[in-house]
């Protein structure tokens, strides 16, 4: 709101006062609507255990691979190094099921790393190893608790083919 008047000594000398009047928002929480918090959205990587870690667009039975997940809004703690819960399923066979643990590189980096062994096999035999055959298909998943658009509880899915056969 803004008010306007004569000056107090009067006359036509042309002195006016003016008024300004804010009202801070911060005092008045109702008018805020919904808070949202948002967060980043994660990368998911898969790479082949080897000397040069090739990322992983195929696996073969017996496998390992490496898992990374970069998420800088899962950094809850800066003086400790936080871990995360990522899904391995397999889709054919018994469908094999592993929850596995990531820990962060180092404190505060955002960035989560694991392991996960593969071998042939049906599925739900060895608890720890992903168990797969040609033809099966690993789907990695990560549920992000808050992404870059204010949405939680996204999936992020990762789907990588089991072959067979020499690769290179």
């Amino acid at each position: 709101m803004v008010a306007t008047g004569p000056s107090k000594s009067g006359g036509s000398g042309g002195k006016h006062w003016t008024k300004t009047e804010y009202k801070a928002a911060a005092d008045h929480p109702d008018s805020w609507g919904d808070l949202v918090m948002l967060g980043t959205d994660p990368k998911f990587l898969v790479n082949i255990v080897d000397e040069k870690w090739t990322q992983a667009k195929h696996v073969l039975p017996g496998h390992s691979l490496l898992l990374t997940v970069v998420d800088p809004d899962r950094n809850v703690y800066s003086h400790i190094e936080d871990q995360i819960i990522v899904s391995a399923e397999v889709n054919g066979g018994k469908n094999d099921v592993e929850i596995l643990v990531l820990k962060e590189t180092g404190k505060n980096t955002g960035v989560f790393r694991g392991i996960v062994n593969t071998q042939p096999g049906p599925g739900r035999e060895v608890q720890g190893v992903l168990e797969l055959m040609t033809g099966f298909e690993i789907i990695f998943g990560y549920v992000d608790f808050g992404n870059a658009k204010g949405e939680k509880g996204k999936i992020t899915r990762t789907v990588i083919p089991v072959v067979g056969g020499l690769l290179e």
